[in-house]
């Protein structure tokens, strides 16, 4: 899947948005008072990024 996938982003700069987004949510639940989940994975990840923020997700600008 990273060989199509890369072929239209670049997967150095995707990795860096999905590790973020990981740590994110990681504090998030902290914040609830619920245990990290060091078991999440990449599209869990995405999915909660996108329904947090919306198609703006993974736009290159800064701000709306």
């Amino acid at each position: 899947m990273r060989r199509v996938l890369g072929k239209a982003v670049d997967l150095k700069t995707l990795d860096g948005v999905l590790e973020l987004s990981w740590h994110a949510d990681q504090l998030r639940r902290l914040g609830a008072g619920l245990e990290p989940d060091l078991l999440r994975g990449r599209l869990v990840t995405t999915v909660s990024r996108v329904r947090r923020n919306g198609r703006t997700s993974f736009r290159r600008e800064r701000g709306a």
